[in-house]
């Protein structure tokens, strides 16, 4: 039976999983903390690289075998994806595999594991095997454990232990694809700028910088037309600011309802004797999953999202003296409090160290982003921001928005007579 302490285990796991420079080290506790549910004496993470499953930790209490993990390789060749192993066979089915006893079971092929044997003196009964996915479900690699014991004796591995560890195991998936984007964002951060700029490149902002070139043209003003490319520049980079503002503010759909799935799971072994408490909660649970996957897509929240958010934000679920919300704290902020725009450009800019060179160009995107906010700008900037921003609303949206700002009137007018 699966205990409480057993589930404060997995959840410290989650509210770590954020903490990018502890990946492997989380990696590592996952296998560790998967054999102590399971009170199993073995146990070995594959990560797939290629068409291989390579051994990146791997543990063998009674034997006192410890091998791999974080800057250690292990000195064993990798699986074959296409070999007869279990873990292969896991991997391609993308199946939880257990077996009751190696030595009596005929569907698979245990040559590895029984030469291990031979050559150690171990003995290995029971085994499962559990995939590890990404969030396409596309294999990441297999956690497998050998021989769970209950009183020192070897035992198979019981099906409260197998759901429960495959709940573990979709942490584990999710870890793994977060070190893997971890790793490539650091590799687009080096080239941000260009990489945005070529990621932009599409018809709405075309038509944007085309606007403004052709509304300077058309202005005909000298100190306009020496603007013209910090102002196009500043164009771009404000959208770094808005995007980022845009991803940041989504909620980790994946952390989340892999913790509604333990806190279910946590109810179901609690109120399995009082079925109406048990249906009351698991309604609510349901309900909890449909607001977080539809209210992530949605640009503004109505009245009863912001009404249910409050709600789940006050329910806890306390597990060994720990309390764990539905919409916890931080994730309650990130759908009601919106960092500004401006806010969040000021960030980007100061984290892309542009040098003097770019003053202008900074304070262009900085104080247009304040317009946008319809916060106060800069009198010195504020018409090459009103050219900016002519441009972008109205390529953006329809010409009714302009109605909505600050603009300087001589601008705006001339702006409404240049697109006819």
């Amino acid at each position: 039976m699966i205990l409480s302490k057993d589930f404060e285990k997995i959840l410290n796991l989650i509210l770590e999983m954020s903490k990018e420079e502890n990946y492997y080290k989380l990696l590592e506790d996952i296998l560790e903390v998967g054999m102590n549910i399971s009170n199993a004496d073995g146990g070995t993470l594959y990560l797939l690289k290629e068409d291989k499953l390579e051994f990146f930790f791997m543990i063998t209490k009674s034997l006192n075998i410890k091998e791999g993990g974080i800057n250690k390789k292990i000195n064993l060749p990798p699986v074959n994806i296409n070999s007869e192993s279990v873990a292969a066979l896991c991997a391609k089915s993308k199946r939880v595999i257990n077996v009751r006893d190696v030595y009596s079971d005929k569907q698979f092929n245990w040559t590895k594991p029984k030469e291990y044997d031979k050559l150690t003196g171990y003995h290995t009964e029971s085994v499962l095997v559990l995939p590890l996915f990404d969030k396409k479900k596309n294999i990441l690699g297999v956690m497998q454990l050998i021989n769970a014991t209950l009183f020192k004796n070897v035992v198979p591995f019981s099906y409260d232990v197998e759901t429960i560890l495959t709940t573990l195991s979709t942490l584990s998936g999710i870890l793994l694809d977060n070190m893997y984007l971890y790793n490539s964002d650091r590799q687009l951060l080096n080239s941000f700028i260009n990489i945005f700029i070529k990621a932009i490149d599409n018809k709405s902002k075309q038509n944007i910088n085309k606007t403004i070139k052709e509304f300077i043209n058309y202005l005909d003003v000298e100190d306009y037309k020496n603007k013209e490319n910090d102002i196009i520049f500043a164009s771009n980079l404000f959208d770094i600011g808005s995007l980022y503002l845009s991803n940041s503010n989504k909620l980790d759909i994946d952390l989340i309802l892999t913790r509604y799935e333990l806190i279910s799971y946590y109810i179901e072994i609690n109120y399995k004797n009082n079925l109406d408490k048990y249906n009351k909660e698991i309604e609510l649970i349901n309900n909890s999953k449909k607001f977080i996957v539809n209210i992530n897509n949605k640009n503004k929240l109505d009245n009863n999202d912001i009404s249910f958010a409050k709600e789940i934000n006050k329910i806890k679920y306390v597990i060994n003296n720990k309390d764990y919300y539905l919409l916890n704290n931080n994730e309650y902020d990130i759908l009601i409090n919106n960092n500004s725009i401006s806010d969040k450009t000021s960030e980007i800019l100061n984290d892309l160290s542009l040098d003097d060179r770019y003053i202008d160009i900074k304070n262009i995107i900085i104080n247009f982003s304040k317009f946008i906010n319809k916060e106060e700008v800069d009198n010195n900037l504020y018409k090459y921001v009103n050219i900016l921003a002519l441009a972008y609303l109205y390529e953006q949206n329809d010409i009714n928005i302009l109605n909505e700002y600050d603009f300087d009137l001589e601008l705006k007018n001339k702006f409404i007579k240049f697109i006819g």
